[in-house]
């Protein structure tokens, strides 16, 4: 029966010692995968002038609030990466290479006009929701990278500080420090835990050579008595 307790008592500590374990990991890869994530759209998106190709997708970061109705400044917004059999409509929101002071940048805006020139080229006039004039910018369609489909609040302020030297390193050291701190609170329990273990340990053998001690006190006990009835029996 102490086996078998002992066994089950034993067992449990196994299973708590990995499911810690298996937590302790699964915190420390989210965190790793996480920033390096953040690391890498940063740095391909500085590398290919702000656009970070994902599958069909594009992750944008915003940096004005002239779609303020739609998307804010900070955010991230989702484009799907355009092709020409893409169909464009009125009110469809576009993600395009534009010139924002003499420099070329992405741009993402409300189409509010699409035409065709006398080549047969397609022409669009684009408008930020919260301004009060259309771009002089005209977009062809070569300029047109992604089809707006979803935002991300605040990430976008995320990926921008990335794009810095030192948000990068931050985002490098970051995860590091975070997985050594993890894994010494990990050790520090893992510690605790032993030395709980220890000092069950230690009051059962204390209580099984007191045990031990009092049997042997008790045999002695009756050795004298059997000895003492048997000079009682002599004498009389």
């Amino acid at each position: 029966s102490e086996r078998l307790i002992k066994g089950i008592n034993m067992k449990r500590e196994k299973n708590h010692s990995s499911i810690l374990k298996i937590v302790k990991n699964s915190i420390v890869t989210i965190i790793m995968v996480s920033s390096f994530a953040i690391c890498y759209f940063a740095l391909v998106a500085r590398k290919q002038g702000g656009v970070a190709v994902i599958g069909s997708y594009i992750p944008v970061s915003i940096q004005s609030d002239s779609m303020r109705d739609v998307f804010k400044k900070g955010d991230l917004i989702i484009s799907k990466k355009y092709d020409e059999k893409s169909k464009l409509e009125v009110k469809d929101i576009i993600t395009f290479y534009t010139l924002i002071n003499n420099r070329r940048g992405l741009n993402t805006h409300m189409i509010v006009k699409i035409w065709f020139d006398n080549d047969k080229c397609m022409k669009i006039q684009t408008k930020g929701t919260n301004n009060d004039v259309v771009d002089e910018y005209i977009v062809k369609q070569s300029d047109i990278v992604g089809i707006y489909t979803c935002r991300i609040p605040y990430v976008g302020l995320i990926i921008q500080f990335m794009q810095t030297r030192f948000g990068f390193f931050i985002c490098i050291l970051f995860p590091l420090v975070v997985a050594f701190l993890i894994q010494l609170l990990y050790t520090i329990i893992q510690y605790a835990l032993l030395r709980k273990d220890e000092n069950v340990q230690r009051v059962k053998n204390n209580y099984t050579e007191e045990i031990m001690r009092l049997k042997q006190q008790g045999n002695v006990l009756e050795k004298q008595l059997d000895q003492s009835r048997d000079e009682h029996s002599k004498m009389n």
